[in-house]
């Protein structure tokens, strides 16, 4: 158990390769290894697609963001959640499916990562060097479209697999006293800790650029979540939300934003599709106009309205 551990604690993300090949027998019993992982509900909702076309490593590797190691790596997988395969069979049993409720995304997406992670595990194991590739995730279209991948699978992200060519240093996590809590979730004393935390991140990036000035962690995912918000509305049955749920619904389905909805006091929403685009013309309209009729244009003269004739 000892050596388990040990090998899981010393992770490194592996960006350069040999030009060594993963030997048939090797790569089938860690996709073996993935598929072992836990599912939920049995939903077994993953699917890798294994690219090996050159022309399509080198499109995924630009989609990605240019990350020439998708191109180099032995092996490179594409990770997906698969909604179609157990969708086939509702069809098949006549049974209803639509694909699109949040459980749905939520258990196939996280049966992907379970998936990856028991195959990360076993490959690392058997001294092979790993790279998630997050970076999949930056263009969905176009990776969906070159992976024909059909309604109902998307891909979550991509994985380099490969024998090493270099030998990083192990990266610092945060103390384990700031991510895991008794009883109650708290954050007493985390802000210390995290400074220290910072302090070392910064120290392990001086040394990996061989003297830069470095960055921390907090940094780092302020600067990350900053980037990656996307507009959105959270309707649920708080009482400050009630003035504005008609138009939170009125809205739902816009392009550039997302609609969030819980079971609201049992009044059965779990979700909101769709959209209302009369509504929502007629919002930009007010937009537009009521800005003019409040402040006009400089230069601009209302109409003077007709006098009315007293005879």
């Amino acid at each position: 158990m000892a050596s388990v551990i040990d090998l899981l604690k010393s992770h490194r993300s592996i960006r350069k390769f040999t030009d060594e090949k993963i030997p048939p027998d090797l790569l089938q019993a860690l996709f073996e290894a993935g598929q072992a992982a836990a599912t939920s509900s049995f939903l077994q909702g993953s699917t890798i697609v294994r690219v090996t076309d050159p022309a399509n490593r080198s499109k995924l590797a630009e989609l990605a963001g240019n990350q020439k190691y998708v191109e180099t790596a032995a092996e490179f997988l594409v990770f997906c959640a698969d909604l179609k395969r157990p969708g086939n069979y509702c069809k098949a049993y006549g049974k209803p499916f639509e694909g699109d409720f949040t459980e749905h995304f939520i258990i196939a997406t996280v049966d992907v990562a379970l998936m990856a992670q028991s195959l990360v595990t076993a490959a690392e194991s058997e001294g092979l060097g790993i790279c998630y590739i997050g970076g999949i995730r930056n263009n969905p279209g176009p990776v969906s479209a070159l992976l024909r991948l059909p309604q109902g699978v998307y891909p979550v992200f991509g994985l380099c697999l490969g024998y090493p060519d270099q030998d990083p240093e192990i990266k610092p996590r945060l103390p384990v006293s700031v991510v895991v809590k008794q009883d109650y979730y708290n954050e007493e004393g985390d802000s210390a800790r995290i400074e220290e935390y910072d302090e070392a991140i910064r120290e392990y990036y001086r040394t990996r650029t061989g003297g830069g000035h470095g960055i921390s962690w907090s940094e780092q995912v302020a600067t990350l979540l900053a980037e990656e918000s996307i507009p959105h509305n959270l309707l649920n049955a708080k009482p400050e939300n009630v003035e504005r749920e008609a138009e939170i619904v009125a809205q739902a389905g816009r392009s550039g934003a997302v609609t969030i909805a819980t079971n609201m006091a049992g009044r059965g929403t779990d979700i909101i599709l769709g959209g209302n685009s009369d509504y929502m013309a007629r919002l930009k309209l007010r937009e537009v106009l009521l800005s003019r009729l409040v402040k006009p244009e400089e230069g601009h003269r209302p109409p003077v309205p007709l006098q009315r004739s007293t005879e």
